[in-house]
């Protein structure tokens, strides 16, 4: 089953970053929060990766170039030039980098590594949210609601207080935002290739075009997680992570070092 990952957008809210890299290669502890994700998925022996490129795709075509290197113990020959590894790494996954267009929003990308999906159903996520969403349980939920999308919902307290009106007269009520919880998409899709039916190369968004057009016919599910997820689009959130890593109180971290 293949692990399709977006990793193509601007991440202009974490523009202190991403001047430099894309999001998904801004930095958790001492890896990208990419590398997190893919170690993630990888323990719950998923191996074949697609990351789905645009904006900077060459720092990310780099750092798995150089992967190896980067994370092991070298002796380098400088009188012929030769690099031996002094260290076995554990990286045994296989990535494939699709550079899916600059502009390209989140539904033509998915559609643009279409010929790579050999699974009925395969997994697709963001490339800056990190979790401890059990997968195998949601590979099994989305089988059992025989679903064309079965995504991940968490329950989140609204930022704000909220209005409803009431009345013609302009008449509202107000709901503080500590009294309201909602669900929210967290990413860490399943989709069954019957997705790409419903997919072409118009420049369109996967969440607000393809999600509620599923919906309507009865084919979206939800499977609700209540433990640990948090994504990285601000600095702010990059720090949370950043000090969960720090403190080894990392929830995603399950894999042996």
């Amino acid at each position: 089953m293949e692990v399709v990952i977006l990793a193509g957008g601007y991440g202009s809210r974490i523009s202190e970053e991403t001047h430099r890299v894309p999001k998904p290669m801004v930095k958790i502890g001492n890896m990208p929060i990419i590398l997190h994700l893919i170690k993630y998925y990888s323990c719950f022996g998923f191996k074949d990766f697609i990351i789905c490129s645009g904006y900077k795709n060459e720092e990310i075509n780099k750092f798995f170039i150089n992967l190896n290197l980067i994370y092991s113990d070298l002796e380098v020959d400088l009188k012929n030039g030769s690099i031996k590894n002094l260290k076995k790494n554990n990286f045994d996954f296989k990535i494939k980098i699709i550079n899916t267009g600059l502009d390209s929003n989140t539904g033509r990308r998915l559609f643009k590594i279409k010929k790579y999906i050999k699974s009925d159903n395969f997994l697709f996520t963001y490339g800056d949210c990190l979790s401890n969403i059990d997968l195998t349980k949601l590979i099994n939920f989305h089988k059992t609601n025989k679903s064309i999308v079965t995504l991940t919902a968490k329950q989140m307290p609204t930022r704000y207080g909220i209005l409803k009106k009431r009345s013609k007269n302009n008449k509202f009520n107000f709901y503080e935002k500590e009294n309201l919880d909602n669900l929210i998409n967290c990413g860490f899709f399943v989709l069954n290739k019957k997705i790409f039916n419903f997919l072409n190369n118009k420049n369109i968004s996967f969440e607000k075009d393809i999600l509620t057009k599923i919906s309507k016919k009865d084919m979206l599910s939800a499977y609700e997680h209540n433990d640990f997820w948090q994504s990285m689009d601000t600095l702010r959130e990059k720090l949370i992570l950043e000090d969960l890593w720090n403190k080894k109180k990392a929830p995603w971290k399950i894999w042996k070092d």
